[in-house]
This record gives structure tokens, sequence and C-alpha cells, in this order.
């Protein structure tokens, strides 16, 4: 995979690990003891997804599951999907829906 630049704001969040940036490593590790336990989290954003998508695509975190495949994806929904419904699950499978 190509890696690509965080625009700045993001650059920003993820120097400064604010609440959207341990969200989007959250997703990307699959690890929710961080946030349960700041109680930082009660339902990811499509913002969260796709923070996690940019991190992942600029290659600073692999995290468990390639957003970037619909197998794993669709793995990923259906171990947790109580943490992807609503805007954070059409945001997961929208690169893979056809125009």
């Amino acid at each position: 995979m190509t890696q690509h630049l965080l625009n700045p704001m993001m650059l920003k969040r993820a120097i400064i690990r604010d609440e959207q940036y341990l969200h989007a490593v959250a997703i990307l590790n699959q690890s929710w003891s961080l946030l349960d336990d700041m109680g930082s989290i009660q339902f990811l954003h499509d913002r969260d997804i796709i923070f996690a998508r940019a991190l992942q695509k600029a290659g600073l975190i692999k995290g468990k599951y390639d957003l970037f495949d619909y197998k794993q994806v669709s793995e990923m929904i259906q171990k947790n999907p109580s943490w992807y419904s609503g805007s954070s699950g059409m945001e997961l499978l929208r690169p893979f829906q056809e125009d």
C-alpha cells in the first residue's frame, strides 16, 4: 500500500493524541480497554473511521484489520456489531459501494 501524508489537522490530533486519535487507534487495534477506562466512548462516529483509515493509509498504524479490504472490514463489523452501528458502519463500507 502506498503511504500518504496526513492533513495538518489529523497530524496535530496524532501528535497530541486527542480523543479522536484514541478512537481511531482503538478501531485499528480492536482494543477498547483504554477507551473504556477513560469513559470517553459511547459509540463510534464516521469521523473516527475516516481518521483510522487515514492513519493506516499513512503507514502510521498497521492495525489488526486492513480497512481497505472488504473481507477484513466485514469480519471486523461481524465481531463487534454494536460498535459499528449507524454512521461508523456505513463509513467502513463506503469505499466498497458502487456509485
